[in-house]
């Protein structure tokens, strides 16, 4: 059975709705939408877009609600534990939130797989933009000692920030 697509709008309304946001309509549009990019670490058209995405790969279905999506995308944007999303999310079992949650950071990362182009695929022209996650990597700490070196990931021992 194919799910229910869904546009931009009612995607805000229904995270508005989760967010306890009553009269939301009134208030000004970039406030709602910030509110919501924070709720969720994503706007209502990217939910709209991932949630196409996930109909065209037939990653959801009928029974499939927008607040599953919610529940991972604040996992992922939060790192929210399991009690943290009981709580916002009003869902009183864990084993609800851990098979929601999980089962769609997986249908995540099967859509970004299906959008990922590989190196070799890429065209002579193709610009990439590539982060990094602010790695750390232990190393021998330098003489003379300096705070500049220290590193919160490894109790401030010494450590390259990448």
């Amino acid at each position: 059975m194919a799910a229910e697509a869904f546009n931009a709008r009612q995607f805000l309304a229904f995270g508005m709705d989760i967010l306890g946001v009553e009269r939301w309509e009134f208030l000004k549009e970039t406030s709602v939408i910030e509110r919501f990019t924070n709720a969720y670490g994503a706007k209502p058209i990217t939910c709209e877009q991932m949630w196409t995405d996930l109909i065209s790969m037939g990653e959801v279905n009928k029974k499939s609600k927008p607040m599953h999506l919610f529940i991972a995308l604040r996992f992922l944007y939060k790192n929210d534990t399991e009690l943290d999303l009981m709580s916002f999310f009003k869902i009183g079992s864990d084993n609800t939130i851990r098979k929601w949650c999980w089962s769609y950071v997986k249908k995540i990362q099967k859509l970004l797989k299906g959008k990922m182009l590989t190196w070799e695929e890429a065209d002579d022209g193709m610009i990439f933009f590539l982060t990094v996650d602010g790695t750390h990597c232990p190393i021998e700490e330098p003489r003379p000692f300096s705070k500049i070196w220290s590193s919160h990931k490894f109790g401030g021992d010494a450590a390259l920030n990448y």
